[in-house]
Order: structure tokens, then C-alpha cells, then sequence
């Protein structure tokens, strides 16, 4: 039994040299890491080197961001690197990596110190702290049962991603040419305790100056009203819906395509805010939105597409603070449908159906067809709400005319061309029934009030015909101010100023 006997001799040999080579390792790892990271420091808590199989296992290795040192950006109870023995078989000697639990975390405060760093993220020497663990390059890297965790503005309400499972293969294979994506690429895990994420496809891990990455990806029930702090800084009050689609990306140094075959969004409810103070920032994020779009539509190899959007039995509103009183309009119940959204002008016109319930209960029916990606606006659309309860919009009326109602109807009918900077169409309101004073509702303002509001009701019963109705139509045509400007921030510019304006001429004899 003498080779038994070397052999034995032989592992205690190794174990011991283990013993006493894992706490200097351990040193050497460190410095090696933070050698190699910019604004971020590393911990490794213990290290156990494996002889017999040249593997190591790191514990308890924490990274923080010097800038904001607590909490600890990243947390990996358990890392193991080792020979990747299935590429050694066919005569590669390359490096398996595996992650178990790892955990990261990140806040507003770390992300903002990150924003106006002057080093960027992808030069703080991940890649090459990676690679000073272990002297092979890697060729294998698997997470289990990770997770991501966000914190914004309310600690109670993070952006979590738990359960992630990703797995990449064959990473070290020859540099491939362009659009070759080598290496199999596989992710799951779970988004805010209920949405589901996927992702299954190929990546080129050696492509300069990053990565480059080809995949299906799909996203379930994903709650939205986990994004409320972070749309809160975009003037938008969200509260509740829900997210899916499901698409293919592929993104990598020269070519970059979003291709979403359907987008969902259920039972959420948005409102714009504008307030005085917020004008000045509303011009500019437009102004910033307008250009990342025009600079877009204007690289071939950066394609988006959605093939349709679907925003089902949700509500959007406006609320206008910037004078008092304030008022909200908003379309309740509202189905929205759009297609063939695309930010390259050759993917042709883009179609848009809506319906809903205008202050919750006028019935509401828009459609539209529009080239997205249009030099200049280029868009028909057609608009009419009937039978909405006037009472339902006293906030307005009080902000325009200073009088509100207890009776009434209101409907309006309009369509709006936009065609080489040329504007043509109309807008047309149709009061009905309207009972401007009522001394129950009335009695406690204030004597002149009540003779306004008298008086307005009183020039209504003038004016109504033997269908006790009354309308005034508002035609609209010219050029477009601004031809740059986007086609939606025309038509919504155009339909509230003579949706505004005609209301106020409701109130007046047609001339």
C-alpha cells in the first residue's frame, strides 16, 4: 500500500499548507482587489483555499462606496472560484465562478454620488478586481439565489428583486465578430414580491467597449406603484397598476434594438402636476426629452419599437396648481391602444385608439394616426366626449369664470390635421341644460358672487335654443410655432388652449 500511503501523506500535506496559506492569501486577495477599484473598498472576511482542486471559497466579502461608506453596496456570504473542468476537457483552462446569495444594495444618496463622479461607473475596475481573485480567466459565472434592493426616497417601498438566478456560459471564447453573440445567457428572479423577470439569450462578453448582449426578455406583473417615489421628481402622482411585456433586445457597441412586441399597463392611475414653481423645470425636462429623441431618430442603429401598448381600465389626469383655485380633469376607465410606435421614421405611421370616461362620467372616444418619428409634426386626430356632468367640472369653471354650477351638461367634438407645419381643424363645446344659481347651493357666498353667477345663468337662458343647448365653435389654423417640437406637445399645447379657450366662448353669444 505504499502509493495509498503516498497518496494520504500527500493530502494532509496539502490541507496543512492550506491551513497555513489561507490567511496570508486572504491579505493578498484584499489588497488586490482594492488595488484595482476606484471609489470602492473591499472586505474579505476569511478565505479558504482548496489544493486538491486549486479552488478557492471567499466569506463575508463586503463592498462599500467610499463616498457613502454605510450601508455596504454589495454583500457575497459566499463566493467560490475554481477550474471550470468541463472547458478543460477540451484543452481550455479557464475559471468557474459562483456567487451564492449575494445580496446588493443600493440607495438615492449612493446613486447621486455615482451621477457626479467623474470616473464612470465602467471604469472603476470591476472587470480587472474580478479577475485578481483568481488567475484564469473566467469562463463560467453562475448567481444563486440572489437579490437586488433600491432604496429611493421611502425606505418602506424599495425596488426588490429577490430569487435572481442568472447563469452564463462559454465567456472566454475567441473574440467574435460583430452582431456574434457566443455565450449562453440565462436570468430569473422575482421583482417586487409578485412580478416575475426573464431573460434567455446569447452575450459577447469580449466585445469593446462593452459588453454586448442579445436576448428575449419578459417582465409579469410588475407593480408599479413601486416607482412612486422616483416619478414623484417628474411632477407624476402614481398610485397602484401593473406592468408586462415581453420582447427581444439586442444591445452591444454598434447596434442597439428594442423591439417590445406588447406592452401592458392595468389598473394604474397617473396625474400630471404643474404648479408655478415647476414651470421653469417642465420647459427644460421637455427640452431634454425633445433632443435624446430627435438624437435617436436619427441613428439608424439605435432602433425602438413597440408593436402595441395597451393601458387598460386606468386613469389619467392633469391638475393645474399654478393659480388658485386649482383644478383636476382626468379620464376615468380610460383603454388606450397604440401601434407601431417606433422612433425610425421608416417604420411608417403609428395608430392610437382611446376611450374612457371624461371627469368619470362623460363618454370619451379618441383616435389618432401620426408618424412618431417625424421631422415635423405630421398627425390626425379626432376627439368627442358627451354628456359629462357639468357639476363634475366646477373646479374648472371656477378657475375660468369664477362661478360654478348645481345642473348642466357638457360635450365637445373636435379633429385637428397637423400636416408640413400647417394647422387645421376645429374644437367645439355644447352646453346643455346648464343652471348656473341655486340658492341652496348659492345662498352663503357672498351677495355680488351671487348676482355674477345670476347673471351668467341668465345670459345661458338667452342663448339656449328650443333643445336648451348652446355651443360656440373655435377653428383652428395656422402654422406651427415651433416646427422642431414634438408632435404630441403640439397637439396637447393646442387641444388645452382651445379646449380652454372654448369653454369661455360658451359663455358667450356665437359671434
Amino acid at each position: 500500500m505504499p502509493i495509498a500511503g503516498g497518496v494520504a501523506a500527500f493530502a494532509v500535506l496539502a490541507f496543512a499548507l492550506s491551513f497555513f496559506i489561507d490567511e496570508p492569501l486572504r491579505r493578498y486577495m484584499e489588497r488586490s482587489l482594492n488595488a484595482e477599484l476606484k471609489g470602492y473598498t473591499a472586505r474579505v472576511l476569511a478565505l479558504e483555499f482548496h489544493p486538491l482542486g486549486f479552488s478557492i471559497t471567499l466569506h463575508d466579502v463586503t463592498v462599500i462606496q467610499d463616498a457613502h461608506p454605510k450601508p455596504p453596496v454589495a454583500w457575497f456570504p459566499q463566493f467560490d472560484a475554481s477550474v471550470h473542468w468541463r472547458a478543460l476537457l477540451r484543452a481550455r483552462l479557464v475559471a468557474d465562478f459562483l456567487f451564492q446569495r449575494p445580496h446588493l444594495y443600493i440607495n438615492l444618496a449612493q446613486l447621486r454620488a455615482e451621477k457626479v463622479d467623474r470616473v464612470p461607473l465602467k471604469d472603476k475596475g470591476w472587470q480587472a478586481a474580478l479577475e485578481a481573485i483568481y488567475p484564469l480567466k473566467v469562463n463560467r459565472l453562475r448567481v444563486e439565489d440572489g437579490d437586488l434592493l433600491y432604496i429611493d426616497n421611502d425606505p418602506k417601498r424599495p425596488l426588490y428583486v429577490h430569487e435572481v438566478e442568472f447563469a452564463a456560459e462559454n465567456i472566454r471564447n475567441v473574440r467574435s465578430a460583430d452582431r456574434v453573440y457566443p455565450s449562453e445567457v440565462h436570468a430569473a428572479g422575482i421583482v417586487f414580491q409578485s412580478g416575475k423577470l426573464r431573460i434567455d439569450g446569447h452575450a459577447n462578453f469580449l466585445a469593446e467597449p462593452y459588453a454586448g448582449v442579445d436576448a428575449d426578455i419578459g417582465l409579469e406583473r410588475i407593480d408599479l406603484s413601486y416607482f412612486k417615489p422616483i416619478v414623484e421628481r417628474m411632477n407624476l402622482r402614481m398610485n397602484g397598476g401593473s406592468l408586462s411585456t415581453q420582447g427581444h433586445v439586442e444591445y452591444a457597441p454598434d447596434v442597439k434594438k428594442v423591439r417590445l412586441k406588447e406592452v401592458t399597463i392595468r389598473d394604474a392611475q397617473v396625474d400630471y402636476v404643474h404648479t408655478a414653481a415647476t414651470a421653469i423645470r417642465e420647459q427644460a425636462r421637455v427640452e431634454q426629452v425633445r433632443r435624446a429623441a430627435d438624437r435617436l431618430s436619427h441613428t439608424r442603429a439605435a432602433v425602438m419599437r413597440i408593436d402595441q401598448l395597451h393601458i387598460a381600465d386606468s386613469t389619467v389626469g392633469y391638475i393645474d396648481q399654478s393659480s388658485s383655485p386649482e383644478y383636476r380633469v382626468f379620464l376615468e376607465h380610460s383603454e388606450l391602444t397604440m401601434e407601431n410606435l417606433s422612433n425610425q421614421a421608416r417604420e411608417g405611421r403609428a395608430f392610437m385608439a382611446l376611450t374612457g370616461e371624461f371627469m368619470g362620467n362623460g363618454n370619451s372616444y379618441a383616435r389618432a394616426t401620426f408618424m412618431p418619428a417625424a421631422k415635423t409634426p405630421d398627425v390626425d386626430i379626432a376627439v368627442m366626449i358627451e354628456g359629462t356632468q357639468l357639476t363634475s367640472m366646477n373646479d374648472l369653471l371656477r378657475r375660468l369664470g369664477g362661478f360654478d354650477v348645481v345642473a348642466g351638461q357638457f360635450s365637445v367634438y373636435s379633429e385637428l390635421t397637423i400636416k408640413d407645419g400647417e394647422l387645421s381643424g376645429y374644437l367645439k363645446p355644447i352646453f346643455q341644460d346648464m343652471n348656473v344659481y341655486s340658492p341652496p347651493q348659492d345662498g352663503k357666498k357672498p351677495l355680488l358672487h351671487q348676482l355674477y353667477e345670476a347673471l351668467v345663468g341668465g345670459t345661458q337662458t338667452v342663448l339656449q335654443n328650443r333643445h336648451r343647448e348652446v355651443g360656440a365653435k373655435v377653428d383652428i389654423s395656422g402654422r406651427a410655432s415651433a416646427p422642431k417640437t414634438s408632435t404630441w406637445e403640439i397637439v396637447g399645447g393646442l387641444l388645452k388652449n382651445a379646449f380652454l379657450k372654448a369653454i369661455g366662448h360658451g359663455f358667450e353669444p356665437p359671434g
